[in-house]
């Protein structure tokens, strides 16, 4: 985790604040009247909500005001409870980090039957300081304030109302900020207002599902309010990317640009990564130089010694939620968070002479970044990028025992800013469809004792990427025998009938591969009798059709559709059949197939000689999302779409027919999958 995104919802739901200041040693809630600033709330509204609701909002309504002093969110709700499921609601909570922020409770009141009842003439807010993701290995520095609101019943109207102010210590000159209306059908008038000086340059923008905010100049301030009243579901076309979904947005920031961003967080990163004359670090960047002779052999022994010598603790304490820890700071006590862990990873590549730069990135995606204003929030990660011999490279800190950074796939984190004293735009990451299988799976039956006979299994399956390591990691954190019967207990699973007997693993650093083997005995679910003959449908020899891409009609039809990617998958099958009996002769139906549709390409052959059949299929996916136009395309295609199994069956021959095709094969038990992946996806897979 890298930022907290200033983040505020105006809907009935509790209301969480985030702002990057930490914890002081005796944090106190204070209580007094709404300040002048704030306008009064939204007018009371009364509108039926349907028989099932466990709730009814009356109102809701955040308003900002941005000063010298930072911001003040003033928010506050009615809501009627309806149902028992409700009354969750009386249990009120503020999160905030005391430090530099505060807290002014305004109101909270119970209304019954016309009659209010002031809940803070009896009752107060009880302060703590706790962590609450200590196993997240998340320190944070919030305290938290708790009312259970007494005797709150079914029919009672609560009401709410508190400010909480902030100043950023670290980019607190440059406010910024987001908020979402309601976009469910809800009850009530929901309003977001934001209050400025005019000396601050404030830039907005709202979703187009949005009017237009009323703005206001008045004396040395200006304010923009937009509200909605009893709105209905916003529609979002499912299946969608992540730009089309927005919808009831309010963003505003002082930020000039993404370049201004960029150049500030620059010099953080730049000055933290600044080594003290005699820091250690000097030391073990001149040890992995005298040991690696290349410029990548240093990156991952630089790599290595970042994620495996320092455990990852996301630190939110002081300033830290922009501030990165110093490269010495995070070295000496042997934890850090993404920030720390890159400017160490920045130190010690610099110190290698190896060119690095820290670049923000989004976990989980960012698209559409381009269309918003500039704010820091919108990034909540940092990775490094390197170029060596002409090539990008990206490394992340945080990782677990990653493999060799030549193996390591461009991020599909979408659009990143690269931190840089002349300021860095935004940039696209191409992230390419992968070049090798992310799995392989392999499987050599032997049949040939006949068709009651135990059949011997001889499989292999190979991992690359994050499942390779989440894998590796497991097995490398228990005992050999532990380490055993989990993976004999894993192939029971992959195949019911059959007793794992032989099962081993082992890491090709080389390749970055997991690889997984395991022998044993089984049985096959042969369909027929002697009398009709014998037929059996293969292993990964079938594709799955991709599904119809259809939307309900008042869904935008225009968007187009995300795409699973990228992804990319192997399946290599190879049966040895018992030996051909009178007036009985094995054959195989498995039509090839290579075939892009909806952003995927799908590609299989198969061969038949001296009664061994193999059949190699993959699925590959070449596009992070298809147009309107493509996704029609698949309905079309689908009826002819060949989804049947690769199957093996007896055909009845007369003692004329003698003899089979001599079709070529792949010599699949003598293939280093690892290395020979190719051939997953190639019309010259086969040979003699």
């Amino acid at each position: 985790m890298l930022l907290n995104l200033r983040l505020f919802f105006v809907g009935l739901w509790a209301i969480a604040f985030f702002s990057p200041i930490s914890a002081a040693a005796t944090p106190e809630i204070d209580y007094g009247p709404v300040a002048e600033w704030v306008s009064p709330t939204p007018e009371l509204t009364d509108v039926k909500v349907s028989d099932g609701a466990i709730i009814k909002s009356i109102y809701s309504d955040n308003q900002v005001r941005i000063g010298k002093n930072g911001e003040e969110i003033y928010s506050a709700y009615r809501v009627k409870i309806l149902r028992p499921e409700a009354l969750r609601f009386g249990n009120i909570n503020i999160s905030w980090k005391p430090t530099t922020g505060s807290v002014t409770v305004h109101s909270v009141k119970l209304i019954r039957d016309g009659v209010v009842r002031d809940i803070l003439s009896t009752a107060k807010f009880k302060v703590i300081q706790r962590e609450q993701n200590l196993e997240h290995s998340i320190l944070l520095g919030n305290a938290t304030a708790l009312l259970q609101v007494p005797g709150i019943a079914v029919d009672d109207e609560l009401e709410f109302a508190v400010t909480i102010k902030n100043l950023d210590p670290t980019i607190g000159d440059r406010p910024f900020g987001i908020g979402f209306l309601p976009t469910r059908d809800t009850s009530g008038a929901h309003r977001i207002r934001v209050v400025w000086d005019k000396k601050i340059d404030l830039k907005w923008q709202v979703s187009p599902d949005l009017e237009k905010p009323n703005i206001i100049t008045s004396g040395r301030s200006k304010e923009l309010s937009i509200q909605i009243t009893n709105p209905k579901t916003a529609l979002v076309p499912e299946g969608a990317p992540g730009r089309f979904k927005i919808r009831r947005l309010l963003e505003y920031s002082a930020f000039s640009s993404w370049a201004e961003i960029s150049m500030r967080f620059w010099r953080l990163y730049q000055d933290a990564s600044e080594l003290e004359d005699d820091s250690p670090l000097i030391a073990k960047a001149a040890s992995i130089a005298s040991e690696n002779d290349t410029s990548l052999k240093r990156a991952d022994a630089a790599l290595r010694l970042v994620q495996q010598k320092v455990r990852y603790v996301y630190v939110g304490l002081g300033s830290g939620n922009y501030l990165p820890a110093t490269a010495d700071e995070t070295w000496d006590r042997r934890f850090g968070d993404c920030k720390g862990k890159t400017t160490l990873l920045i130190a010690l590549l610099r110190e290698l002479g190896i060119e690095a730069e820290a670049v923000l990135v989004n976990l989980a995606g960012s698209d559409g970044v381009d269309e918003r204003l500039p704010n820091p929030g919108t990034f909540n990660h940092v990775v490094v990028r390197v170029r060596i011999d002409g090539i990008e490279y990206w490394l992340d800190g945080t990782g677990l025992n990653d493999p060799s950074i030549r193996y390591q796939p461009i991020p599909n984190f979408g659009w990143s800013l690269p931190l840089r004293s002349v300021g860095g735009e935004l940039e696209k990451i191409r992230t390419p469809p992968f070049e090798y299988p992310q799995k392989i799976e392999v499987v050599e039956l032997d049949a040939s004792a006949g068709i009651e006979a135990p059949v011997r299994f001889n499989t292999q399956q190979i991992f690359r990427g994050a499942r390779a390591n989440e894998i590796r990691n497991q097995l490398v954190a228990i005992s050999p025998d532990d380490a055993n019967r989990a993976l004999k207990s894993y192939w029971a699973k992959q195949f019911r009938d059959v007793e794992p007997e032989n099962v081993e693993w082992s890491f090709n650093s080389d390749h970055a591969a997991l690889v997984l083997k395991m022998q044993g005995t089984g049985k096959l679910d042969w369909e027929g009798n002697g009398y009709s003959g014998y037929e059996w449908y293969m292993y990964g020899a079938g594709f799955v059709p991709p599904s119809p891409k259809k939307r309900p009609s008042e869904q935008d039809q225009s968007a187009p559709w995300l795409v699973d990617f990228p992804k990319y998958s192997c399946w290599v099958t190879s049966i040895r059949l018992p030996e051909n009996s009178t007036g009985w002769k094995w054959n195989f139906v498995s039509a090839p197939v290579d075939q892009i549709l909806g952003g995927e390409h799908y590609w299989r052959r198969a061969a038949m000689r001296d009664n061994v059949v193999q059949s190699i299929m993959s699925r590959r996916t070449i596009a992070a999302e298809i147009s309107r136009k493509q996704a029609g395309i698949i309905k079309e295609a689908l009826p002819d779409f060949n989804n049947r199994k690769s199957y093996v069956y007896q055909k009845r021959v007369s003692s004329a027919q003698g003899g089979e095709e001599k079709n070529p094969l792949l010599a699949i038990g003598e293939i280093d999958w690892v290395t020979k992946s190719a051939h997953c996806n190639s019309s010259n897979w086969q040979s003699d």
